[in-house]
């Protein structure tokens, strides 16, 4: 089994090897946003606890950690959902207020729908995701991530 931190440097190195081959000026929505700064508190890796409903808890559905990365590319990956196929995602940003940033994106894997819906403010994230399965389940998490270190 690999330690958190071990996994924390894996999982930073592949996502730094993907950025350094993926195009860069992209015209993403990610860039866009990049360019009046609110993407820059994002640009990191963040460690997340997402912890079912009730009644997705109900449906038997865990809670589990994740790691997750916005990349200046306009990218989002989430660790936890690779195994899955579920690969990178195009993310949005949106200003909320002064000290509030929303962002949203959607992760597929041909088969099933992974939606993430949340707002940074004071180096915290908290949202929603949303997950719709291939066998017509929903289940829907709340979120929490804060900068990994």
């Amino acid at each position: 089994m690999i330690c958190t931190t071990s996994r924390k440097r894996l999982f930073s190195a592949v996502v730094a090897v993907a950025a350094a081959l993926a195009p860069s000026n992209t015209g993403l929505a990610g860039d866009d946003s990049g360019e009046d700064g609110n993407a820059a508190p994002f640009l990191r890796v963040w460690q997340v606890q997402v912890t079912p409903d009730q009644p997705t808890a109900q449906a038997g559905k865990f809670a589990f950690n994740d790691l997750m990365v916005f990349e200046e590319d306009g990218f989002f990956t989430a660790e936890a959902f690779g195994p899955m196929g579920y690969g990178r995602s195009e993310y949005t940003l949106t200003p909320l207020s002064a000290t509030a940033t929303g962002f949203t994106t959607t992760l597929a894997n041909g088969e099933s729908v992974v939606v993430w819906n949340g707002v940074l403010q004071n180096s915290r994230i908290v949202g929603t995701l949303v997950w719709s399965r291939a066998d017509g389940s929903v289940g829907t998490y709340d979120f929490s991530a804060a900068p990994a270190e």
